[in-house]
């Protein structure tokens, strides 16, 4: 069973051949502005951490490298990802060394350039430009003097830097796509975006900062304290902030099966696991790597019990996908439940105000997949509550189930009488899962192998 996910990959001769979460639409809409923005530009690219900023940043380098926009706008594509390719420590030298990779000539009088600008100070005159990082009124008299000796030199070499620039990008432009800028040190993050605004400030220059610009304002905070107006700060760097869309329940779908077949374990053929785990995606704050995650947990879940037959495969690897989908959803609701100390209706309330968007009376996703959820987590709840020598669980009447479910989730919505059928149906075909040690075995197992 492999547990690392594959790194995504996209290739000019097929961009899209990766893409599970139906971004397509989406790249190609923002590859079109990107190539149409005239002069110069910065946009920032918005994103929560896991949401897939690296996939759709590929997606868009091999777009815009394809065929198809090649032959009608050529255009030049940099890559750089701030946290793998910052070796130096120094943005300018890193940035500059990512674009000679792809632009042999002028590209080594570019580097010659930099290495100048780094000599004669540049890179404490950005600092001082983007943050005041020099205390000038502390400087003497001949201090002063070098300070605007350097300046001037620096001023000259930047001239000298940006018109070699603008030759590169003159013919073709340049797209330069920067990504995990909000995973580095918070003074290389902000030494690389002054030096983005400073010196890549040139006509046929297209900078994309691919961030999540909440965690990147907390470096800000880090380094001018936690009453810094971050977020306005960082809005200075771009001329365009464009948010990376949150994919949809449906679109999840093929992304759980491809996810699942690649850490080996196979569900295919059995019903609805890919749409119950596709709940995962509705979590608060939940990103690709939280879903990547929940793949993997449910695998190594199944893997565990190793090639012994099981008794009811499907309805076992059903209960396991909406218990990991709880878990997800509200963490405590689902270990107050595993502990006995909620009940099937606490359960209820408790996935519902999960699934539904904040301003909404309903839940956003299939109604199937939330009916059957309930339905599970009640026979779960249920169960996890009986004494031993309770057991078996009393039979319940439909009435008073309609009645507690209604004053559970406080309203008249939902559709109680048909999770009231699903649940009896589900409790009829899992008699052998209906006792507090057998639930245990399996809250053990997703508990033990959890991922988070």
């Amino acid at each position: 069973m492999k547990l690392h996910p594959r790194e995504f990959t996209a290739e000019p001769n097929n961009p899209f051949a990766n893409d599970q979460l139906g971004r397509r639409a989406q790249v190609t809409s923002f590859c079109q502005m990107l190539i149409g923005a005239e002069g110069h530009a910065v946009v920032s690219l918005d994103g929560p951490w896991g949401s897939g900023k690296t996939a759709f940043v590929k997606m868009c380098a091999a777009h815009l490298r394809s065929s198809e926009v090649q032959e009608t706008r050529p255009v030049r594509v940099i890559e750089f990802n701030a946290w793998h390719q910052g070796h130096t420590g120094n943005p300018l030298v890193d940035l500059v060394s990512a674009i000679s990779a792809e632009i042999s000539d002028p590209s080594k009088r570019l580097i010659q350039t930099a290495i100048k600008l780094i000599a004669g100070g540049a890179s404490q005159m950005i600092r001082a430009a983007s943050g005041g990082a020099l205390d000038l009124g502390a400087l003497t008299d001949d201090k002063n003097q070098e300070l605007t000796a350097a300046w001037e030199q620096t001023e000259q070499g930047r001239n000298e830097f940006q018109s070699q620039l603008g030759a590169a990008a003159k013919s073709d432009g340049l797209i330069l796509l920067i990504d995990e800028l909000d995973r580095c040190k918070p003074t290389y993050a902000l030494e690389l975006l002054s030096t983005v605004r400073h010196l890549f400030d040139v006509p046929g220059v297209i900078v994309v900062l691919a961030i999540n610009r909440a965690e990147l304002a907390h470096s800000v905070q880090s380094v001018y304290g936690p009453n810094f107006s971050a977020d306005h700060y960082l809005r200075r760097f771009a001329d365009l902030h464009v948010q990376l869309l949150r994919p949809t329940q449906p679109a999840l779908i093929p992304l759980f099966q491809q996810l699942i077949g690649q850490a080996g374990e196979s569900s295919l053929g059995y019903r609805g696991i890919w749409e119950m785990l596709s709940l995962v995606g509705e979590a608060q704050g939940c990103g690709l790597r939280d879903i990547q995650q929940a793949a993997h947990h449910y695998s190594a879940v199944i893997a565990t019990y190793g090639t012994t037959p099981l008794r009811d495969p499907n309805n076992l690897r059903y209960s396991i996908a909406a218990l990991i989908a709880f878990r997800a959803l509200d963490r405590n609701s689902y270990q107050s439940m595993t502990k006995g100390q909620i009940d099937g209706f606490q359960a209820i309330a408790a996935v519902r105000q999960s699934l539904t968007p904040m301003g909404a009376s309903q839940p956003s996703v299939a109604d199937k997949d939330v009916k059957d959820l309930e339905a599970i987590l009640f026979d779960f709840a249920s169960i996890t509550q009986l004494d031993i020598n309770e057991f078996p669980p009393p039979d319940l009447k439909e009435d008073d189930f309609l009645r507690e479910y209604q004053s559970a989730i406080g309203s008249d919505d939902g559709n109680p009488a048909e999770v009231f059928r699903t649940y009896k149906s589900w409790k009829d075909a899992m008699y052998w899962l209906s006792s507090p040690e057998s639930v245990k075995a399996i809250t053990i197992r997703i508990d033990m192998l959890s991922t988070a």
